[in-house]
């Protein structure tokens, strides 16, 4: 999120040195530059976009596994609270990850592949 941050509010200096521009109080070269400034961070946090989804559904798949590996819904007790209180931290993780796709659609770029996730999340 700091990433994103930081790159709204070089778009936004980038708008100001626009709007100087266009109103002769600035120069071509400062308002090039805070595009391509902009341009950078863009760039910046859409990589580090990619990288956090890789890594992320990576681990919901690695997660997955050693649930249902370790049987956790099958020697569980009659009393225990185990199950339910797995399944909720699984849906809450899905939900940061159903986030994190929005960040895809937000940005412009293409869906990410979601095939491990699918596969994960039907185990």
């Amino acid at each position: 999120l700091d990433i994103a941050e930081e790159e709204v509010n070089r778009f936004q200096k980038s708008f100001e040195a626009m709007a100087a521009y266009e109103g002769c109080s600035g120069g071509f070269s400062q308002l090039l530059s805070n595009y391509a400034t902009s341009m950078a961070f863009m760039e910046q946090s859409h990589r580090l976009l990619r990288s956090t989804w890789t890594e992320t559904t990576d681990l919901f798949g690695e997660l997955a596994a050693v649930i249902i590996d370790s049987g956790a819904f099958v020697n569980s007790g009659c009393s225990s609270t185990l199950p339910e209180q797995t399944m909720y931290q699984a849906r809450l993780a899905l939900a940061g990850i159903g986030m994190l796709s929005h960040r895809f659609r937000v940005a412009g770029l293409l869906e990410p592949n979601a095939d491990s996730l699918v596969q994960s999340t039907s185990r």
